[in-house]
């Protein structure tokens, strides 16, 4: 995710192996229907959380940098 949307960590960011994770598919399973339903809201998708959180952390590499 972070190669594909941030070029500048397309070298920093290691490669997985995809589908090498042998924890069971549904060990951190857990649902947000019910609080999507009663308070009405949507949550971010995977991908859009941990782009955004990877720019914020450049930004504070950056300033720490100057």
């Amino acid at each position: 995710m972070l190669r594909k949307n941030i070029q500048e960590l397309e070298e920093r960011t290691p490669k997985g192996i995809p589908g090498g994770n042998a924890l069971d598919p549904n060990a951190y399973d857990c649902s947000g229907a019910k609080a999507e339903k009663v308070l009405g809201i949507t949550y971010r998708s995977k991908e859009q959380t941990f782009v955004e959180l990877a720019k914020q952390l450049l930004e504070i590499e950056k300033k720490e940098k100057l």
